[in-house]
């Protein structure tokens, strides 16, 4: 995501909005508020932030930190938001930071409920698409699958093969209608036998995007 940065000094914007908290363990050099911070002073736009954790210890503190103002804020302008960038990762260990910061129970208990995509740590979706309500997504300090599907436009970024189910997920659930991924990635969808309806899909190969 922070590779977003060098090209948007020519971008405006009216508002740049935080979808989810933050995940210090991502391995990534910005986290969520870093980088909209970054965006705003880079496009000038006006920033809705928030200080919380994209997963909360348990559902009680999370429904604490969505009172935070600062939270309550940024809530009130999701449905606001018409362009929207996130990662769709499959419910596996290495494939989603979500999964790989949960103890192997809680983890098992998410795949059990079919689970097998998850987009900012609070949408969870079956192999086809359908949302799913779990103890990990009421944790999450993130936009919800009703929230993100009425946004008009969602731009999903994934890189890499194993990460073709998750993909495949989101567009068949509609919450992703643009696609930034890496040729590895290109090749497993068209190699699937079940792909899906792309005729709402902008179409354009990203090579060593990463």
């Amino acid at each position: 995501m922070e590779n977003i940065l060098p090209h948007v000094h020519d971008t405006t914007a009216a508002e740049i909005v935080q979808l989810c908290g933050a995940y210090p363990g991502s391995g990534l050099a910005l986290t969520a508020l870093d980088l909209v911070r970054e965006l705003g002073r880079e496009t000038g736009a006006e920033v809705a932030s928030f200080f919380a954790p994209l997963l909360a210890i348990d559902i009680e503190a999370a429904d604490a930190i969505r009172r935070q103002a600062d939270v309550r804020h940024a809530h009130t302008r999701f449905g606001d938001v018409t362009i929207a960038v996130g990662g769709s990762g499959g419910w596996a260990r290495g494939e989603s930071t979500v999964a790989d910061s949960l103890d192997d129970a809680t983890f098992a208990s998410v795949a059990e409920h079919g689970v097998t995509t998850e987009i900012a740590g609070g949408v969870q979706l079956t192999h086809d698409g359908a949302p799913i309500e779990t103890e990990v997504s009421r944790r999450a300090i993130s936009i919800s699958a009703a929230e993100l599907a009425r946004i008009p436009s969602v731009i999903g970024l994934a890189f890499g093969a194993a990460r073709a189910p998750a993909v495949l997920a989101a567009v068949r659930g509609g919450y992703v209608n643009n696609l930034v991924i890496d040729d590895a990635l290109a090749e497993a969808l068209l190699a699937r036998s079940d792909p899906p309806d792309s005729s709402g899909i902008r179409k354009r190969a990203v090579r060593d995007a990463r």
